[in-house]
């Protein structure tokens, strides 16, 4: 490149001489040429190309030249995928936002009518779909047999008087007949315990209608903690059993009134009202709508104290499945106590129109009898007027009635009083107090444990009390050098024979007292005191080499000092006799007491002898 050489030396500044010499020119190279515009910025030729679906190559549609011509040429048509035509607008003809230009002025109507096309077709497709799925989960909810219960998968058990016992097998389910057929009956269907209730069909066949197979199992698939299960049917030739859960105290009068091992508070009844509202709210608000013989055998209690309500939805599973209308001697209770709960549009119908405002009659007639007889305790907090609200669903008029919609939000809100809770937070306060009396009897323990261990410890050597403790036996030890001392009072049984015998215990207890606060002070034992005598020992159990002499000596020499100050009547003297040797120790025991005695040759030997003080 001379050209550029000769027109940078005349330049002062080279670098930038360098760069101007770029400016508005192409350079060949290998890859093609590479040219500049007027301000230095290289100019890129670009290409659009599109691929022939016939012959699988690229065709070039439209080019830009650097130098010659700064335009996009079209060469061939371009197929846009959005359907534009050449030239591509660099702004839309509405503008980004939609509103400029022709859309201004109500051209943009066509794109809010396409925009509500496509938002209708797309719920149109939802609901379609939806209606779909209905029905084919219609369809086989009615192929679904699981209602139908086989005979051989019950078993007839006597429970007897618990009913947890359920493993004696009486007979196959299948055979049993009962002379009764309206009288349930416990069982048991694979691993659970099922109530029977037997209705009377009149040997009229199952009809197997589509409405009953879907009402059926959807009363099958009803689930709710204060609904009994339905587990199905299951058909004989003059009568067809429901099979439901079973709950194991009975029904609510006869908790009620028959329950002797249970005190049943204002907590349990109500826990057990509001069970009931939650029961009757979540039958109204189903496909169920209403229960139909809302009495007091209707609402079951369970193990767990919960209220569940029984035999919802038999109403129509009966006029579905065998065209029965009038059940009411099998359904309803016979008691004339019964009546009660029949409300006044029932009644005057000759027991024929059953509804939804009939329970919410029986609902207020059972709080009546939940609550009857109860004192409600005075907490403080606000209560809710349940005698208000009894007056309002036992009202004459079934439009005067509340639904299941107005029933107060104090005795339906879920999980806010149950008994359950209630019990547990009784536990807890139990717990809490047998907690603080456990703490405060072991305080009082380990003080008196700590009085024993001291009383033990005076008695025998600490080793030696710690191993009996464990319940280890104590071996016989040999110890070959030790120091025994006998000391016994002078003149003491002249003392004896003219002083009462209150005053020899004194007497006594004073100078043991003061022996032992004597040998505190040095590296000696108390081995066993007899009478006025008081035996010491050093060098055992605790071997000390060869200090046990001294230690016996210089406490002997204490006690007779102490003794002679505290008793200074000459016809009393300390004399006290002192050996060193050998010695055996070892444990004996008496009936149920151990004791721990030394047997050295040298307690042969006669130590004490005649002195008017002291003999060492």
């Amino acid at each position: 490149m001379p050209d550029m050489k000769e027109e940078v030396e005349h330049e002062t500044g080279k670098s930038v001489a360098i760069a101007k010499y770029f400016w508005n020119r192409c350079f060949p190279t290998p890859v093609g040429d590479f040219c500049f515009d007027e301000n230095g910025q290289r100019q890129v030729p670009m290409e659009v190309v599109m691929l022939n679906a016939t012959t699988g190559l690229f065709s070039r549609r439209i080019f830009l030249r650097a130098m010659d011509s700064f335009i996009l040429q079209v060469e061939e048509e371009v197929n846009w995928v959005s359907g534009s035509r050449w030239p591509v607008l660099d702004k839309p003809a509405c503008g980004f936002s939609g509103t400029e230009g022709p859309c201004t002025n109500g051209d943009s109507g066509l794109t809010t009518v396409q925009m509500n096309a496509v938002v209708f077709t797309v719920i149109l497709s939802l609901f379609v779909l939806l209606i779909i799925v209905r029905h084919y989960a219609s369809k086989k909810s009615t192929r679904d047999l699981g209602w139908d219960l086989m005979p051989q998968r019950f078993q007839v058990v006597n429970f007897g008087a618990s009913y947890s016992k359920a493993d004696r097998l009486l007979d196959r389910f299948d055979t049993w007949r009962d002379n009764k057929n309206s009288t349930p009956r416990r069982a048991l269907y694979d691993e659970y315990i099922v109530w029977t209730k037997a209705v009377l069909v009149s040997g009229q066949k199952l009809r197997s209608g589509r409405n009953f197979l879907s009402y059926i199992n959807e009363l099958r698939n009803f689930h709710h903690p204060n609904v009994v299960k339905f587990f199905g049917l299951l058909r004989r030739p003059k009568d067809t059993l429901f099979v439901t859960e079973w709950c194991s105290r009975g029904d609510v009068r006869s908790f009620l009134e028959h329950s002797t091992h249970i005190y049943i508070d204002w907590d349990i009844r109500y826990s057990l009202i509001r069970d009931l509202l939650q029961g009757v709210a979540a039958i109204h608000q189903s496909f169920i709508r209403y229960h139909g013989s809302l009495t007091p055998s209707a609402c079951l209690v369970n193990s767990h104290l919960n209220l569940k309500l029984a035999k919802a939805g038999y109403r129509e599973v009966l006029r579905l499945g065998y065209g029965l209308e009038n059940i009411e001697e099998d359904l309803i209770s016979k008691y004339r106590k019964d009546k009660v709960f029949f409300s006044p549009e029932y009644v005057a119908t000759e027991f024929q129109l059953w509804s939804s405002q009939s329970d919410i009659y029986a609902m207020g007639q059972l709080i009546f009898l939940i609550q009857k007889d109860a004192e409600q305790p005075n907490t403080g907090e606000p209560v809710f007027d349940l005698d208000k609200f009894v007056t309002w669903c036992c009202a004459y008029d079934p439009e005067d009635r509340p639904t299941s919609h107005e029933f107060p939000e104090a005795l339906t809100r879920p999980n806010d009083y149950n008994v359950v809770t209630k019990m547990l937070r009784r536990v807890e306060l139990y717990a809490e107090e047998l907690e603080n009396a456990v703490l405060a009897r072991t305080s009082e323990l380990e003080q008196e444990q700590q009085k024993c261990d001291a009383l033990l410890l005076q008695m025998l050597p600490t080793n030696v009390a710690i191993r009996l403790r464990q319940g280890e036996t104590i071996d016989p030890e040999h110890f070959s050098s030790v120091t025994l001392s006998f000391s016994d009072v002078s003149g003491f049984l002249e003392f004896v024979a003219h002083v009462p015998a209150l005053k020899v215990m004194r007497f006594l207890d004073e100078t043991h007292k003061l022996f032992d606060r004597v040998i505190a002070d040095f590296d000696v034992y108390k081995v066993e005191t007899i009478g006025d005598t008081y035996f010491l020992a050093s060098g055992v159990p605790y071997p000390n080499r060869v200090m046990h002499a001294s230690e016996v000596c210089k406490c002997v020499l204490n006690m007779r000092y102490d003794f002679s100050q505290r008793f200074p009547i000459q016809k009393l003297q300390l004399r006290t006799g002192v050996h060193s040797g050998s010695c055996v120790a070892g444990e004996f025991l008496l009936l149920d007491r151990k004791r721990i005695h030394r047997w050295p040759p040298t307690i042969a030997i006669k130590i004490p002898s005649s002195s008017p003080t002291v003999l060492f």
